[in-house]
């Protein structure tokens, strides 16, 4: 299972919008003239230079930098005096006057919103008189990212009025609400200040305004520059009480009692789903023999799936169906991982149970058939709107947010078995969460 930290960042480039700026001389809001390209051949020596920004945005679901209303620039050499450059807004594009010729010549910026600096880059670099000048900057985030998924169970007892995700200390306090309602909430706090320690906590409240869940995390380090992800356990704040009462015999009666995350057999279709496959392995992963297949627990129970069967096409054969053994468990909020012989994160192994290829149905059943909890259409080499698409060395993962409509193939991505780069995703084995390529 992947889980939260990818420590490392990634640039993503503005794109270049040659548009002019707004140019404010000396720290003063008056914009003077824009120079024109013959100031790059004047006599003095001097010329102009268009320095390009490229921000470099946190990794992981950061799909763009952060937006920026001004700029400091400094352009520094040896055989000059400093100077120093105001801007009054953001843009991916500035232009420099009157920069004398020559080389080691130094820039640095420094970029704002709101007063709050956000990035900062330099560059060296040699400036000529006989063509254009252009320097770009890598600008480096002075902040931080959070995000965090909560998976809210299918079962969950409570109607879910609002949710909120808290990060605080003595000095800052950040608030986020959830990207949209549902069955998983994700959360994102773009611009927290890093190298610093907090706490943390996640609420959820019902309908009559109650509070009915919450997740905590007394002491939360956050690296500057790099993004933390979290996934946050739901813990509820009401007693849960559940009583089962067999009659056996006329003078016993069995009662039994079952508390919050309890183990109990599946009961109703969609409580157990499929959520990740992996059809077309690699050599490098084994081929046929590294195929897999995650079924997610939807549920606020642990849920006893010993003798259910997975079936493909019908079923009839040990290379169509997989009998899951006695004993075989599933937390809440968690994925079986059943593979073949050579997957080694698999939970369970069927060395003859293929996934097949071509247009395949699949289905999960439990009490011999009698009650269906999922199935799935897919295919790696027949197009089909109905299905599920694999690709060759990717792993097909069903985005959480699509859960409900999963039979759609829509919601559903493909990931590298071995991504190179965060941004291409992740596979997510044993959990539900957003690996898809951001």
């Amino acid at each position: 299972m992947f889980q939260s930290l990818h420590p490392r960042i990634r640039s993503l480039l503005f794109s270049a919008n040659l548009v002019s700026a707004m140019l404010l001389s000396a720290c003063q809001f008056d914009p003077p003239p824009i120079s024109s390209p013959q100031d790059n051949f004047n006599s003095k020596g001097n010329v102009s230079v268009e320095l390009r920004i490229k921000p470099v945005v946190l990794a992981k679901s950061a799909s763009a930098p952060r937006p920026t209303d001004s700029a400091n620039v400094i352009v520094s050499a040896p055989d000059m005096d400093p100077k120093e450059f105001c801007f009054g807004n953001g843009t991916d594009v500035y232009a420099l006057p009157e920069l004398s010729a020559g080389t080691k010549r130094h820039f640095s910026i420094e970029m704002y919103r709101q007063g709050r600096l956000l990035y900062v880059g330099s560059a060296e670099t040699t400036l000529y008189t006989d063509r254009k000048n252009s320097v770009f900057l890598h600008c480096i985030p002075q902040f931080s990212r959070v995000t965090a998924n909560i998976h809210v169970p299918l079962d969950f007892p409570r109607k879910v009025g609002r949710t909120e995700l808290k990060l605080w200390n003595d000095r800052d306090t950040l608030i986020s609400t959830p990207d949209q309602p549902g069955e998983f909430l994700n959360f994102h706090l773009e611009e927290t200040p890093g190298d610093k320690n907090y706490h943390l906590q996640f609420s959820l409240w019902d309908d009559t305004g109650a509070l009915a869940a919450k997740s905590v995390k007394d002491t939360l380090w956050v690296p500057m520059g790099q993004t933390v992800s979290l996934n946050l356990p739901l813990v509820t704040t009401f007693s849960q009480l559940q009583m089962n009462m067999v009659v056996s015999d006329p003078q016993q009666t069995n009662v039994s009692f079952d508390f919050p995350a309890g183990k109990r057999i599946p009961t109703t279709f969609g409580e157990m789903v499929f959520s990740e496959v992996f059809l077309s392995p690699a050599s490098v992963d084994s081929s046929s023999q590294g195929q897999w297949i995650e079924l997610f627990n939807r549920t606020s129970d642990t849920l006893d799936v010993s003798s259910c069967k997975i079936m493909r096409d019908g079923g009839g054969s040990t290379s169509k169906q997989a009998i899951l053994a006695s004993g075989t468990l599933v937390p809440p909020g968690k994925g079986l991982v059943v593979g073949r012989s050579a997957y080694p994160n698999a939970n369970v192994r069927f060395p003859t149970f293929s996934l097949g290829t071509g247009l395949s149905h699949m289905e999960f059943s439990c009490k011999s058939g009698a009650l269906k909890l999922d199935t799935m259409t897919y295919s790696a080499t027949v197009t089909d709107s109905m299905a599920v698409q694999t690709v060759s060395a990717k792993i097909s993962q069903l985005r959480p947010d699509w859960v409900g409509q999963r039979t759609d193939p829509h919601g559903w991505c493909q990931v590298p078995a071995h991504p190179t780069d965060v941004s291409q995703g992740w596979p997510t084995p044993g959990t539900l969460e957003n690996g898809c390529p951001q």
